[in-house]
């Protein structure tokens, strides 16, 4: 494994002084802040909000004294690099977008500074998340505000916008909720020390406001996202809590639930029209509703045309854009080599994680693992990567790095991956 450390002797001194060591806690601070007025967009000023809290995170790493070069820098600077020119390419570029690829190289090395201190990394998490779950309290107001409790073919109002045509999609509000949904799972169905008698009604209150809104929308991603995280979750308590008969009923429970809306979906088993008219439910089983039959001819120009797209560039065809899946999605705008290695960054973090999961109870790790696979269902249903105002991108890569970072120097780290010293 490519890794070098590079010392910074006067950060190195200056840490030790008390009052740098305060002023370290107050740049953590502004940068939870700011991280989280960015992420809710608070006064329509997201941009600049990211960019107060990517320097605040820049000087607590300059702080903290090391930064590190190693292989999984090198990839995230091929994130960097590759975020910017797909957007250049597909869109007029923005300095935002400059903001949101930026923060996958500052994040990797502030997780690597902060390695030892997982509370500090907890709160970075929390500071992302909730400000996306502010963002889609903002979105619900607005839209009611405007549109009433019916939602025009699932579209939502912006917020801070004086255009009340500025709307969102059933995407951006995924894309708010799954992180607070993946982390209230997590807190809710293991014993941590964030689950206590008053945060057990918040953590209640996010879930149900998130699937309430959901179902209002019409935004299948999110409630299919939720039920994969919940069925995946409860397996992995079965299986730390070594109740493998249970586990065993569980997932033959599962495959038939599968089973049975499988057989709802191509029509074998009816629906009362009671259900089937209502409009969650119509843009599961019904083909020509909504986008059904848009989202099949998609998948199906895919797969008729990438070897024709090695290098990218598939985004060119007519009516074609994205493919709805994250993994796919880096294939059509960069071709082989960003799909290559960001399938390589997902197996290797699941991996660590699962590994680490094994022997650890740590709520940080069950939390990054939970967050992985929210992010990696809705991924799987729709086009989050092209998704650069909602910082969803940094987000994956955070998790990514926090989950590496944090186990870099356990010994599953030091025996299973080989470093080669630049």
């Amino acid at each position: 494994m490519l890794h070098k450390t590079i010392n910074i002797p006067f950060c190195n001194r200056i840490k030790k002084t008390s009052f740098f060591h305060r002023f370290e806690k107050i740049c953590l601070f502004f940068a939870y802040l700011f991280i989280f007025l960015g992420t809710s967009n608070f006064f329509g000023l997201q941009g600049i909000f990211v960019l107060i809290g990517a320097l605040h995170l820049v000087i607590c790493i300059l702080l903290g004294g090391k930064i590190r070069l190693d292989a999984y820098f090198l990839c995230s600077l091929l994130f960097f690099f590759f975020y910017i020119f797909s957007d250049l390419i597909n869109s007029n570029f923005s300095l935002s977008t400059l903001f949101y690829s930026s923060l996958i190289l500052i994040i990797q090395q502030f997780c690597y500074s902060y390695r030892d201190k997982p509370t500090v990394q907890l709160l970075l998490a929390f500071s992302f998340v909730g400000g996306l779950f502010v963002s889609s309290i903002f979105t619900i107001v607005a839209t009611i505000w405007n549109q009433g409790f019916v939602f025009d073919e699932g579209f939502l109002s912006a917020f801070w916008s004086n255009d009340v045509t500025s709307l969102i999609s059933r995407t951006g509000l995924s894309l708010y909720t799954i992180g607070a949904l993946s982390i209230c799972t997590a807190v809710l169905l293991f014993k941590n020390p964030f689950r206590k008698w008053f945060t057990i009604p918040l953590l209640i209150f996010v879930i149900i406001f998130s699937i309430v809104t959901g179902f209002i929308a019409g935004n299948r991603s999110m409630v299919v996202s939720f039920i994969i995280l919940v069925f995946v979750m409860i397996g992995l308590y079965c299986y730390k809590a070594k109740k493998y008969l249970l586990l065993f009923v569980y997932i033959l429970s599962i495959l038939s639930i599968a089973a049975i809306i499988y057989l709802i979906l191509v029509g074998v088993i009816p629906l009362p029209p009671s259900l089937a008219n209502i409009t969650i439910i119509r843009r599961f089983i019904d083909s020509n509703y909504n986008s059904n039959e848009i989202r099949a001819n998609l998948y199906k120009t895919f797969f008729e045309n990438f070897y024709k797209y090695p290098f990218g560039g598939m985004y060119k065809l007519d009516n074609f854009k994205y493919v709805h899946n994250i993994f796919l999605d880096f294939y059509v705008f960069g071709g082989i080599l960003p799909f290559i290695i960001f399938i390589a960054f997902y197996i290797f973090y699941f991996v660590l994680l699962f590994k680490t999961l094994r022997t650890s109870s740590s709520i940080k790790n069950i939390i990054f693992f939970s967050c992985m696979v929210g992010i990696t269902s809705l991924g799987l249903f729709e086009p989050i990567y092209q998704a650069n105002q909602n910082c969803l991108m940094p987000i994956i890569i955070f998790f990514f790095f926090m989950a590496y970072n944090s186990n870099y120097n356990a010994k599953i780290g030091k025996n299973n991956f080989k470093k080669i010293v630049i």
